[in-house]
């Protein structure tokens, strides 16, 4: 779902954002200086940590009018420490190199077609790379086979 997906660390902070340094972006394009506005935590979605200069993340995010907000409440913000990234509904703590790898390769692999949670109705993505081509990227990273694997559950049969 996300129209920007970039690696960096917090630069400063303000009240509802804080300014984001891009070293890398994993999805779309993105300035190296963005300003994220923070998602709204309650009592079911309360952020990790709290924000700090400094602090090392990678960021899902959509663009609507000029700014960029997080997808998906805190599964949409991952804390980067040590060069290990976490994923609160993976298992593992894959390094930030096979995070990236696997989002890039999964993201050329399916299009979005309907910006839905499979909750509100289900299949949203278009397969666009054939089986063998997804087996060789699940087998690059314990992190790529389980993100295929979340693709391909949400795949819509054309």
């Amino acid at each position: 779902m996300a129209d920007l997906i970039v690696v960096g660390e917090i630069e400063s902070l303000n009240a509802g954002s804080y300014q984001f340094q891009v070293n890398q972006t994993l999805k779309g394009q993105a300035d190296e200086g963005i300003r994220v506005e923070r998602y709204k935590e309650w009592i079911c979605d309360i952020r990790v940590k709290k924000p700090e200069i400094g602090q090392k993340l990678v960021l899902f995010l959509t663009q609507s009018g000029g700014k960029y907000e997080i997808i998906n409440g805190s599964s949409g913000e991952l804390f980067i420490e040590n060069d290990s990234v976490f994923v609160p509904v993976f298992n593992q703590q894959p390094t930030l190199s096979e995070l990236a790898e696997a989002v890039k390769s999964a993201s050329s692999c399916f299009e979005m077609k309907h910006k839905k949670y499979p909750s509100q109705g289900g299949s949203q993505f278009i397969q666009l790379k054939p089986n063998d081509y997804l087996e060789e990227i699940a087998k690059q990273s314990a992190f790529s086979a389980w993100l295929i694997e979340r693709f391909k559950r949400n795949i819509i049969e054309e």
